[in-house]
């Protein structure tokens, strides 16, 4: 049954990642290709640089071709999905990334105490599970990242990594631990994505941007 719900959360949080990468990539008017890189990009960047920094082997994203076929499904959903809503295209992106960086935050400290790293090791391989991903979408698409952009973004993350650090110690059942982990990062960011004037404005400016481009394409 853990196995099952561990399995479970990676695809929910592996296709949550994509489908952030994937809209993203459309509203910036990608083809189809562009589209399902940057769905990719954005699902393996953390859990790729994670295991090379900690020389872990075979890296995960090649143990199975699940996460591949979730990306490529995140670019063809997000490519051929009749209608998009684009009043509130950063919302809906951020939810998405909410959702993955709570799953990889937790999946990623997890790995890292499984190879015996020390407790500040396990929490940067935490953050970096969680972060990296969307830095590297970002980046791609000339947009400045969210951890740098004072959206409580990294902060969230590593409050999570340390929560199932401490249960673990604690002797704290694994499951609980990652779930723990998992609802205390997404209701951080959901709140933040609600809240905080930082993102509403970063939204109000990609709206804005996108209805002039929108006008322009127009005429």
């Amino acid at each position: 049954m853990v196995t099952i719900i561990l399995e479970f959360l990676d695809i929910i949080g592996s296709l949550a990642f994509a489908l952030s990468g994937a809209i993203a990539g459309y509203k910036k008017r990608m083809d189809g290709f562009g589209i399902t890189f940057l769905a990719s990009v954005t699902t393996f960047g953390g859990g790729l640089t994670r295991d090379i920094l900690l020389n872990s082997k075979p890296v995960a994203i090649f143990e199975t071709p699940r996460y591949m076929i979730i990306a490529v499904l995140a670019g063809l959903i997000v490519r051929y999905w009749p209608k998009h809503h684009n009043d509130r295209p950063s919302l809906l992106i951020a939810l998405f990334d909410a959702s993955g960086l709570a799953v990889f935050t937790a999946f990623g400290t997890m790995r890292a105490l499984e190879l015996g790293a020390p407790f500040h090791g396990s929490i940067i391989m935490g953050m970096i599970t969680g972060c990296v991903g969307g830095i590297i979408r970002d980046v791609l698409l000339n947009e400045p990242p969210l951890i740098f952009y004072g959206d409580f973004y990294a902060r969230a993350s590593l409050l999570g990594s340390l929560l199932l650090y401490i249960l673990h110690l604690y002797g704290i059942p694994d499951i609980v631990a990652i779930l723990s982990c998992v609802g205390l990062v997404f209701m951080i960011r959901f709140y933040v994505i609600m809240k905080n004037p930082v993102y509403q404005e970063r939204a109000k400016h990609r709206l804005k941007f996108l209805r002039i481009k929108k006008i322009k394409v127009k005429k």
